[in-house]
């Protein structure tokens, strides 16, 4: 058997649609942070495996995305339906990409509100304790609204959280 060692950490990773390998697609599907490129990522692979003979590697893509990629984005099993191929796969991606954003934007005002309201308690109250920490960063946006508006009058921490 012959096998050609690539070494993805030295691989140009350009655009997608900049790339005729799928390798370097592979690499750039690896490398992107956003679910958002996916579409790009994975458009570019619908255009290079559209072959009567690519079935089989269209599938292996799109079981790959299903099961490594979208999951280390923060992607649940339960937001991604079983898919026959890449071009499902893309048409999920299409509909799904602006939901995951406007969730993947309110995890980001919660964990900013609970870092400011973290901030504040320990100005006016000194150190937070461990306790109190996990249960601010644990609490829903209207939660937090409500121990802000708290923390404006409290005199000690427990009236905050009262």
């Amino acid at each position: 058997m012959k096998y050609r060692l690539i070494d993805e950490g030295s691989y140009d990773l350009q655009e997608p649609a900049d790339r005729r390998n799928l390798v370097a697609v592979l690499f750039w599907l690896e490398k992107t942070p956003e679910p958002t490129d996916l579409q790009r990522g994975i458009q570019r692979l619908v255009e290079l495996l559209d072959g009567p003979d690519d079935g089989e590697l269209r599938s292996a893509f799109a079981s790959w995305l299903q099961l490594v990629k979208l999951p280390s984005l923060g992607v649940s099993e339960e937001d991604i339906p079983e898919v026959l191929g890449l071009e499902e796969f893309k048409a999920m991606l299409e509909e799904r990409v602006k939901e995951w954003n406007k969730v993947l934007l309110q995890r980001g005002a919660q964990q900013g509100e609970a870092t400011m309201l973290l901030r504040q308690l320990e100005v006016k109250f000194g150190k937070v304790d461990a306790r109190t920490r996990m249960q601010v960063e644990a609490a829903a946006p209207e939660r937090l609204l409500q121990w802000a508006e708290r923390l404006v009058t409290a005199e000690r921490l427990a009236d905050v959280f009262s």
